[in-house]
């Protein structure tokens, strides 16, 4: 696997993780509100629990229809992770393509 896909799904796998770690702790603390601070680090870490605001509104806490709406935003929230991913690869490791190019280019 390449470099920057494997970075990729590292970073999709973290989007789930913190994905999964803000249910557990809004689970645990009974949806009580969040602290400023937390609140913002939350929104930025979990960019899809913001867009799960509205339609999830009305679902029932501590519910299996709870627990499958937040395994959708942790699916969503790892597919933003992994776009971030496959940008940053980009930027980091250049394709093989361009490698071999390069080097036929200095041998010829």
């Amino acid at each position: 696997m390449r470099k920057r896909w494997r970075f990729a799904f590292y970073m999709a796998l973290l989007g789930f993780i913190s994905n999964a770690a803000l249910f557990g702790f809004v689970e645990l603390s009974n949806y009580a509100p969040l602290n400023p601070m937390l609140g913002i680090m939350a929104d930025i870490l979990c960019p899809a629990s913001i867009l799960g605001a509205y339609p999830f509104f009305d679902i029932n806490a501590h519910s299996g229809l709870m627990i499958a709406a937040w395994t959708f935003l942790g699916l969503l929230n790892s597919t933003i992770y992994f776009g971030v991913g496959l940008l940053v690869g980009s930027f980091l490791w250049k394709s093989d393509e361009c490698v071999i190019k390069e080097f036929a280019s200095k041998r010829g």
